[in-house]
């Protein structure tokens, strides 16, 4: 009975040991002729404060306006992609349609539900050997050089689009993806570059568990304003391995931004913005 003990603990470390020798290669990538329904539920807690110039800021403050200024913002959206059947270039076509479900926005205690309208858009493309997703057309838009380039940008950017190493990873491993995007928005330049380092920290039943850590800066310039953003967070990701794509991504960042205002050059909003970010996403085969 004496070794009992003994006898279990060695199997423990074995087990250990075998799951931290355990070695796989990730790639994220589309497949042919399936469907891809992802949900992304967003929580931001916003406070915004204005100082400089005092008239100004009097001026606001008669009309009603409280500083700071504390906003909610929650909203729900859904990216549905189908894949159709892979071409003679190893093409796979593929139409991907966004739908905002809900938007609730509460300012200074004042709540207000955003009208949910039939605006759909839909996006034909297609993702290509390399791996890259191509842009051809998008519904009700004409699409141009230029206007390709954003919407591409805006698209990849509402994917969990994840490159993983070249390498086959084991559970302690780390790799770090950096994004930067350079994009108009609103009339204003938007500038930003993400860093994110996923950790990898189980790999149990066809499913591999990370820890992600964000660091994130911005600029937005245009329109006689000028905003700055700083933060970052961390979260969690489960890639399903059967389907190559992240089943399930979590997200909690801390920001702190300054913004010139266009009231004059002496007006300044400092604040801070804690968002949470969940997006689950089912993937399944067309028969």
């Amino acid at each position: 009975m004496k070794k009992l003990p003994v006898i279990f603990c060695l199997l423990i470390f074995i087990t250990v040991q075998v799951k931290a020798q355990k070695e796989m290669l990730f790639k994220m990538q589309y497949l042919p002729n399936h469907n891809y329904s992802s949900t992304t539920k967003m929580d931001m807690n916003m406070q915004m404060d204005i100082s400089g110039d005092t008239a100004s800021v009097n001026k606001m403050k008669a009309s009603g306006q409280r500083v700071p200024m504390i906003m909610q913002i929650q909203s729900t959206s859904k990216l549905d992609t189908k894949t159709g059947n892979l071409s003679s270039n190893n093409d796979i076509p593929l139409v991907m349609s966004v739908t905002p479900l809900s938007t609730k926005i509460t300012m200074n205690g004042k709540e207000t539900n955003v009208p949910v309208l039939n605006n759909s858009k839909k996006f034909y493309a297609k993702y290509t050997k390399e791996n890259k997703l191509e842009i051809d057309s998008v519904s009700g838009i004409k699409v141009n050089d230029s206007v390709k380039n954003v919407v591409m940008k805006m698209v990849k950017n509402m994917q969990a689009n994840i490159v993983f190493p070249d390498k086959a990873m084991k559970v302690g491993d780390t790799f770090l993806q950096t994004i930067p995007i350079d994009m108009p928005v609103a009339g204003m330049n938007l500038k930003l570059l993400g860093k994110t380092t996923y950790k990898l920290i189980d790999i149990e039943a066809n499913k591999a568990y990370f820890d992600v850590n964000m660091v994130i800066t911005m600029d937005m310039t245009g329109k006689g304003m000028m905003m700055d953003i700083t933060g970052g967070g961390e979260g969690k990701m489960i890639f399903d391995m059967v389907n190559s794509y992240p089943s399930i991504v979590h997200n909690s960042m801390k920001m702190i931004y300054s913004m010139q205002m266009p009231q004059s050059k002496k007006m300044k909003m400092d604040g801070k913005m804690n968002m949470l970010m969940d997006m689950q996403t089912t993937v399944t085969a067309v028969n």
